[in-house]
């Protein structure tokens, strides 16, 4: 979760076309909620980053179960949250 550092003005996630993605490869979404907690939410001792304008993630075709599970809950946190399919 490196990569969500403070002052990242947007976010895009691409994943490679469904055909070369296996599901077990998908990034997990519990780990992707903490990663969005520790940097937005002004939670745990850390003060909260400034809001990403856009926060994107593109499935290409794959499912994202875990990320789609947990999307309502990164939205309230980042608004611009949106995972396309």
């Amino acid at each position: 979760m490196t990569w969500l550092c403070p002052k990242l003005s947007f976010v895009d996630l691409n994943y490679k076309e469904a055909s070369y993605v296996e599901e077990d490869e998908e990034m997990d979404g519990g780990q992707l909620l903490e990663g969005v907690q520790k940097r937005w939410s002004g939670e745990h001792d850390i003060p909260a980053a400034l809001q990403p304008s856009r926060f994107r993630i593109w499935s290409g075709g794959q499912r994202c179960t875990s990320i789609r599970s947990r999307a309502e809950a990164i939205k309230l946190i980042v608004p611009s949250f949106e995972v396309y399919y």
